[in-house]
Formats: C-alpha cells, sequence, structure tokens
C-alpha cells in the first residue's frame, strides 16, 4: 500500500498527484488522517532523470510499485525509502 503525500512536478496544485497510489482512503482522502495513520512504515521519495525531485509518499513496504507509476506519470527514474519513525538517512532501492 502507497500513497503520494507531496507533488514537487510542474503540475503544482492544478494537476497534483497527491492522494494517487494504491492504498484504502478513498478517491480524495484527508491528508492529515493519511499521514498519520499507524500502517505506514516508510516514506519514500522519487527523482526523475535529472535528479530533481517528483513525488514523496507513504508505504507500508519497501517495493517499486510507487515507481512503476511514477516513470509513466512523470518520468521518475529513482525511489528511495527511509523508516517513518528514526532519524535514518535515504536508501535507494
Amino acid at each position: 500500500m502507497w500513497i503520494i503525500t507531496k507533488d514537487f512536478g510542474e503540475g503544482g496544485t492544478i494537476h497534483s498527484r497527491v492522494g494517487r497510489g494504491n492504498h484504502s482512503f478513498g478517491e480524495k482522502p484527508d491528508m492529515a488522517s493519511v499521514e498519520t495513520d499507524a500502517r505506514w512504515k516508510f516514506r519514500f521519495r522519487m527523482l526523475g532523470g535529472d535528479g530533481d525531485l517528483d513525488f514523496e509518499g507513504l508505504s507500508t513496504s519497501e517495493s517499486f510499485a510507487p515507481l512503476d507509476w511514477a516513470k509513466w506519470d512523470e518520468g521518475c527514474t529513482r525511489i528511495d525509502y527511509k523508516p517513518v519513525n528514526g532519524c535514518h538517512s535515504w536508501s535507494q532501492l
């Protein structure tokens, strides 16, 4: 399960992908509730081929599923993960 929580792409607020993902929060989730849900174990970020940050999100596991979506939507080529709790640095999957 995963969800996009921040969209840094050119779409901005007009075409924001915040809330997209494979999750059970409905079509227009309340992001405050999403952020505090205890099921999330990891934060992720996705970068494009130019190295720019395109998206951040939350996930229940480390997987390529968000990147599989984002490579077609925004041209993302890399996904990094870190645990939700703790002060760990990002690790590329």
